[in-house]
């Protein structure tokens, strides 16, 4: 009876800490997808975007930032935003590389810094397009802009910066992991005569050591299944 019991308690644990865990990275690497969160009453899920934050060579960061709004639902991303460790201390664009534009690095630079985003509170760095919302240098619907900045801190010196814990699991005070500005939408669902523009995020990404927490999770759930069928 009691085997009874765990096996009825085992089964949902093992699904919601599926649910929990179910994220992937390597040390280099880490792609967040946006459109759980919204600013206002704009649908989380029409603010669609994907960052893709790369190292390269231990001590910069590129960030491929990507617009993936579609149909009747097309905006333009003109602001990114994300947070840092403490062994970062500042970053500089190098490169930013339109993947239709070409070269926008003068719309883009520089990287801002302690910036309060709407809703969401603050992030400790930012890359915002100060041209316009609807010129050609904006990240258009299937566009992307590749991002490269030299990283300055404790870790660059060493060369061995890592996407996730120097960058986006570091607690800051929005307890988001990045955010972007969505602009030139359809209709306002809050003033239909007005184009719609929101804030995106994503939630919180785990901390290392959580994550790590949680394959071992899985993994006794795992073993402790295989037992019980036996």
């Amino acid at each position: 009876m009691l085997m009874r019991c765990l096996s009825a308690v085992t089964r949902p644990l093992v699904v919601l800490m599926v649910i929990g865990c179910f994220y992937t990275h390597s040390a280099s690497a880490l792609s967040i997808t946006l459109s759980e969160m919204s600013s206002d009453g704009t649908p989380a899920s029409t603010l669609d975007a994907v960052l893709d934050f790369t190292i390269v060579g231990g001590d910069q960061l590129q960030i491929v930032a990507s617009n993936t709004t579609s149909g009747s639902d097309e905006f333009n991303i003109n602001q990114v935003f994300w947070s840092g460790g403490e062994d970062v201390l500042s970053l500089t664009l190098i490169t930013a590389e339109h993947s239709i534009v070409g070269d926008v690095f003068t719309s883009w630079s520089p990287v801002e810094f302690d910036s309060m985003v709407d809703g969401f509170g603050v992030f400790d760095f930012g890359l915002t397009d100060g041209v316009g919302e609807i010129t050609p240098d904006v990240i258009q619907p299937g566009t992307n802009i590749t991002f490269l900045l030299n990283i300055s801190g404790a870790c660059a010196v060493a060369q061995d910066c890592d996407a996730l814990a120097d960058f986006l699991s570091q607690a800051s005070t929005n307890s988001k992991s990045v955010a972007a500005k969505f602009v030139n939408g359809p209709a306002d669902p809050e003033d239909p005569l007005e184009e719609d523009s929101a804030w995106g995020a994503s939630a919180p990404i785990p901390e290392p050591g959580t994550l790590a927490l949680c394959v071992l999770g899985l993994s006794a759930l795992a073993a402790a299944t295989r037992r019980q069928a036996v």
